[in-house]
């Protein structure tokens, strides 16, 4: 072997090249997602030779499901049970026989390197071993942990307390119940350090007092909070913290602090509400200049918001962001009924659109609502030109646009100025051929959905999207996701099936196209 690899500074180097970091936050895996191929790489490094072992057991084992340290235990002390939907999805691990020092042996050597546990009942319900292993849960077990994410509810809830220590910094619970209420209530005194929380109490009111306000405001250090209600003081307690980044909330307290001479809110990078009124007195109440937010989203659960009501939102919202900071912004509202006559009154305007043109940094522009955007070539190619790192774009609707004013030459915008660009929806006026320029190409695009987009030709429209997206190979439709719900199906714009069909052999063309590429 290299004496190169002898040295530990460029062997961890190495490893970490094979799995890559997560974003700050988000790491939280699905126990039914396949493996990923990075892991295997490292599990091979792994077995290769002890120079690389521990540190690519470090990264393996750093953020992972119970049920998958519990697959350490020997065969012969452990049932499974799989789903009936899928042969490979576990449904249940239950004990064979009581557990004894030497089982344990691999599950201790590899918890020393876990920092991020989490475990769901859905996933795989290993709750009936819990009473077997609680007597070897300690500190000591998990050296490391520093987060946990708790998806066990009712009786088996109280097993998170084998894991609980001081360490911990991030903290994620979905029961909202009284022995969910008293953890909570303990976690400022158990988890000093706590800098991300993630709990519920959507059964308190405004007038009632909620442990999870009591916790936070016990926090000196939280840097993150998902929840669904604040009250005054905790909203207030958060707003000063010098180093508080994302709030998650349904909607704001009905009375905030007024303005004063302590900045507002002046490290927040990530906002995510679920209330239109809560998102404009948000902006409205900014007593300085410009927020560092680098996410935005509202996605609201009622009905159906208006063009005027978008408009107004964006030019609130975005004066009070700094331009070169914003990197994700997403709009979206609940389903809803759409009278044919009203349908006009929301379609988002190409005009509120370009409120947020001077966010050059963006990766995400997200809009879902009830009849679409009125987007036009002139547009389009603005945004393209403006937001040259956009990776997703999203201009989505429940029942379609009417008569779209862009038109297929729109999409060579995306591969002139956007090369990051991964997904795409939008809709557009495909039943006019224009001549392709030829020279603009992007070859990352792999989700393209064209709502209900008009067509009336398959071959040339095929021919076209092939040469400026010549890796695609699917195309989505608005059709695709109706899910036969009858009531859904009323409120299309009337010729979204006829559309769908055409579509469907465009998309049976690209892959023929993409065949060919290959073989040649």
């Amino acid at each position: 072997m290299h004496p190169c690899l002898k040295i530990p500074e460029l062997v961890a180097p190495i490893c970490s090249h094979l799995l890559p970091p997560p974003k700050s936050f988000d790491l939280w895996i699905s126990a039914h997602e396949p493996t990923c191929p990075h892991q295997c790489h490292l599990a091979v490094l792994a077995r290769t030779s002890t120079v690389f072992s521990s540190h690519a057991l470090r990264l393996l084992w750093k953020s992972v499901p119970l049920i998958r340290l519990l697959f350490c235990l020997p065969s012969e002390t452990y049932r499974l049970s799989y789903t009936k939907y899928h042969p490979k999805y576990i449904d249940s691990m239950t004990p064979r026989r009581s557990l004894k020092e030497s089982d344990l042996e691999h599950l201790a050597l590899y918890s020393q390197h876990v920092q991020y546990l989490f475990a769901f009942s859905l996933d795989a319900d290993a709750s009936a071993m819990f009473s077997s292993l609680r007597p070897w849960l300690s500190e000591k077990q998990f050296p490391l942990l520093r987060g946990i994410s708790w998806g066990y509810e009712g009786g088996d809830f109280n097993f998170i307390d084998s894991f609980i220590s001081p360490r911990i910094t991030t903290l994620k619970i979905s029961e909202d119940s009284p022995a969910a209420s008293m953890l909570v209530s303990s976690i400022a005194t158990r988890c000093p350090e706590l800098t991300y929380l993630s709990c519920s109490n959507r059964t308190t009111s405004d007038a009632k007092a909620s442990p999870v306000w009591e916790c936070v405001r016990g926090l000196g250090r939280i840097r993150a909070l998902h929840t669904e209600l604040l009250d005054r003081d905790t909203f207030e307690h958060l707003s000063r913290l010098p180093s508080f980044e994302e709030l998650s909330l349904i909607r704001l307290p009905a009375d905030l602090p007024p303005p004063d001479t302590q900045p507002f809110f002046p490290q927040l990078a990530k906002l995510h509400l679920q209330d239109f009124d809560s998102a404009m007195r948000f902006f409205e109440r900014g007593d300085h200049d410009q927020f560092p937010l680098a996410e935005f989203s509202l996605e609201m659960a009622s009905a159906f918001s208006t063009a005027d009501v978008v408009h107004q939102l964006l030019s609130v919202a975005a004066p009070k962001i700094i331009d070169s900071s914003l990197k994700e912004f997403i709009f979206g509202v609940g389903f809803g009924i759409l009278e044919d006559s009203d349908r006009p009154n929301h379609v988002i305007r190409s005009s509120s659109l370009r409120l947020l043109l001077p966010f050059r940094n963006l990766t995400t522009v997200s809009f879902l609502s009830a009849a679409g955007v009125d987007l036009d070539d002139t547009t389009i190619t603005d945004m393209a030109r403006s937001w040259p790192h956009i990776e997703r774009l999203q201009f989505e609707s429940y029942f379609g646009t009417s008569r779209p004013r862009a038109t297929l030459r729109s999409l060579e915008a995306f591969a002139q100025y956007c090369p990051h660009l991964t997904e795409l929806t939008i809709t557009f006026d495909a039943t006019e051929i224009p001549p392709s320029q030829g020279e603009f190409r992007l070859e990352g695009l792999t989700r393209f959905h064209v709502e209900a987009s008009p067509i009336t030709t398959v071959r040339p429209v095929a021919e076209f999207i092939s040469r400026v997206f010549p890796g695609l190979t699917s195309v989505g439709t608005l059709a695709d996701i109706l899910d036969d719900d009858e009531g859904w199906e009323e409120n299309l714009v009337p010729e979204a099936f006829e559309y769908d069909v055409l579509w469907k052999k465009v998309e049976k063309a690209l892959e023929r196209y993409a065949e060919r590429r290959q073989v040649s």
